[in-house]
């Protein structure tokens, strides 16, 4: 008798702790854009240094190429847009970049608190030096794609860290000439993959199946345009458009368990918790900080 109730009692805390793993699900990687971008200037050693003492394992970051051919971390390609300087990246080299002040136009409660205070765009180079042990999402930023993924490469054989890079790009040619030419490099899949297979919940996979872990990523939420040909013309109307859905999650899941979800634009405990429900992989965010705090108090 005694036997039988200890077999039920650990039957009961068996069950007692698969129902608390499925009431609360694994919490997903945390990957700061761009360095935290509304917590710290972004896309700086700075910033990427503070993300990883926060425990970052991965970090993402923007790459762009000079016009001297050298890999640069950077968002958009109008330098007014964060530093004190102007004109488009590719229209200066490295020396005169370097020049600029990185965090110029980073703002927090209405002031500018780190102008001066030695930012600087950063070298592709500088991040995999600076940061051996941490795998890093390349975004790929400027066009022509040859140019730019032939100046990474050469940085990245240099220390051979393929196998800690992951490229992501919105552009199909980024992807395709990366593909083509680097076969050992791992990138997302395209944006147009990416939709379709979030959006045909009830269709085939298109993806090709494979060993490897097949990134699938974009916005939790987005803002977006419907439009039909109507009898009396076009008609469009704007749409909030929510990708990730659990039956296509499923489905992706059941055909690919190899699938790593990353949602984009995570920036509040409620989407984080969402994104967790909903089975993210990991999660974009320009507020690690809040979300780190968060997941170390569960």
């Amino acid at each position: 008798m005694k036997l039988w109730k200890r077999q039920l009692g650990l039957v009961l805390i068996i069950v007692t702790l698969f129902q608390a793993q499925a009431a609360n699900p694994p919490l997903p990687e945390i990957i700061p854009h761009r360095g935290g971008k509304a917590e710290q200037p972004e896309n700086t050693i700075q910033a990427f240094q503070n993300c990883v003492h926060m425990g970052a394992k991965t970090l993402e970051l923007d790459v762009q190429i000079t016009k001297d051919g050298l890999p640069i971390i950077y968002h958009p390609s109008d330098l007014s847009a964060n530093t004190d300087g102007a004109g488009k990246v590719n229209q200066f080299s490295y020396e005169e970049l370097k020049k600029l002040d990185a965090a110029y136009k980073f703002q927090k409660n209405g002031a500018f608190p780190e102008r001066g205070k030695g930012h600087k765009i950063p070298l592709f180079e500088e991040v995999l030096t600076a940061f051996p042990h941490v795998k890093i999402i390349v975004d790929l930023k400027s066009l022509p794609a040859n140019t730019l993924i032939e100046g990474i490469a050469k940085v990245v054989h240099k220390q051979n860290p393929w196998d800690r890079i992951i490229f992501y790009s919105t552009e199909d040619s980024h992807l395709n000439y990366l593909r083509t030419n680097y076969p050992q490099a791992k990138s997302f899949e395209s944006r147009k993959n990416t939709v379709e297979e979030l959006l045909n919940a009830a269709g085939s996979i298109h993806l090709a199946k494979t060993n490897e872990p097949i990134w699938l990523g974009f916005e939790l939420e987005r803002q977006g345009e419907f439009s039909e040909k109507l009898a009396l013309g076009d008609a469009k109307y704007p749409i909030k458009l929510v990708m990730w859905t659990e039956p296509g999650i499923k489905r992706i899941q059941e055909k690919l368990p190899q699938a790593r979800f990353v949602m984009f634009g995570i920036n509040t405990i409620e989407d984080y918790e969402k994104a967790a429900t909903l089975g993210a992989y990991a999660v974009y965010s320009d507020y690690p900080a809040l979300l780190f705090d968060f997941s170390k108090k569960q």
